[in-house]
């Protein structure tokens, strides 16, 4: 952004348009404006303000508002801010592929109608890139094709950035399967993975079969990063298989505090009448993670209790991670 937006220096008489990043230069340690260059562009100027919101705005469409500032208006509000705790990447995320308005609010909702919204913060109208790409491809279908020969910048940007996005998961896929050599389909997918190294061997974590190995360590929690960012890339295709069992979550209206935190809470309490009462279900019959907690003949309230801590075994042990994160999968139906 910064290369692409043009300002005029003008020096001696004579005008040319230079990037905004090389309107800049360093005069005895501080950051000053090129000669020539309008004191607009500088530190406090209109023209700069304008910029840094614009930017400020770029960015929160494309990783979510975080700060106070940006919050929603609806965050006023006790079930919002419960829906959403952990999730605030979400609204403006959300707003960059979705948003739209219509020209009519008594009118009909149908693509004809939908119009750019006015962003504050880009001090520009924008729509949503899927509403942009749908919209385009009705207009596409109702002319024969024709439509294509008139797309607009913005149309054609919104193809590009759909593209990206099925581009990025396709190229993840590809990483772990052909790089990492993990297949969802393996039977031994996980002992593989094991033989590449065992969970870091601290709080009394051991695996005597498979020895901690910082290199093949750090290449599975490479690959279940890579598992994540992936996921969070599909989750926003809203077809099945994809992101509509993400938004199907959504109709349920379940904080995250509850669904984690406080289910532990109660698996603990659960756990701990069993073992006081001799219930053998109130202990684990085979290994459920590194810790020692986790193997075999431990109570399970322990490991809940852990779980509350953020002790799950993940942090040490990739393997667990990864295959705690298909299990979710599959539970969703992906």
């Amino acid at each position: 952004m910064m290369y692409s937006q043009k300002v005029e220096q003008t020096i001696n008489g004579e005008t040319k348009l230079i990037p905004y990043l090389e309107a800049f230069e360093i005069v005895d340690g501080s950051i000053e404006l090129k000669e020539g260059v309008s004191k607009e562009w500088g530190a406090g100027g209109k023209k700069f303000k304008m910029m840094k919101n614009r930017i400020h705005a770029v960015s929160n469409d494309l990783n979510g508002a975080f700060s106070k500032f940006d919050y929603a208006e609806a965050d006023r509000y006790f079930l919002f801010k419960q829906l959403f705790f952990l999730r605030r990447w979400f609204t403006r995320m959300f707003m960059n592929r979705f948003q739209v308005s219509l020209a009519d609010p008594h009118g009909s909702m149908m693509p004809k109608n939908w119009r750019p919204r006015y962003d504050i913060g880009r001090n520009d109208v924008t729509m949503g890139f899927y509403m942009e790409a749908l919209k385009f491809m009705l207009e596409a279908l109702q002319t024969g094709g024709k439509a294509f020969a008139y797309m607009s910048p913005e149309q054609k940007a919104a193809f590009k950035r759909i593209f990206m996005d099925v581009a990025l998961m396709v190229m993840f896929s590809l990483i772990i399967s052909l790089v990492f050599g993990f297949d969802v389909d393996d039977p031994d997918k996980y002992e593989k993975l094991r033989q590449k190294s065992g969970p870091i061997p601290i709080f009394g974590v051991a695996d005597s079969d498979n020895p901690f190995n910082a290199s093949g360590w750090l290449a599975n929690n490479t690959m279940v990063t890579m598992m994540g960012i992936r996921q969070e890339q599909m989750q926003w295709v809203p077809i099945p298989g994809y992101g509509l069992e993400s938004y199907m979550e959504w109709l349920e209206l379940q904080p995250l505090a509850m669904r984690n935190t406080v289910n532990n809470f109660v698996k603990t309490t659960g756990r701990l009448i069993g073992a006081l009462s001799g219930d053998e279900k109130a202990e684990y019959v085979r290994a459920v993670g590194p810790y020692a907690w986790q193997q075999e003949g431990a109570p399970k309230f322990i490991n809940y209790l852990a779980k509350i801590a953020g002790l799950s075994g993940s942090q040490v042990d990739p393997v667990k991670a990864a295959k705690d994160f298909v299990a979710i999968q599959n539970l969703k139906g992906y």
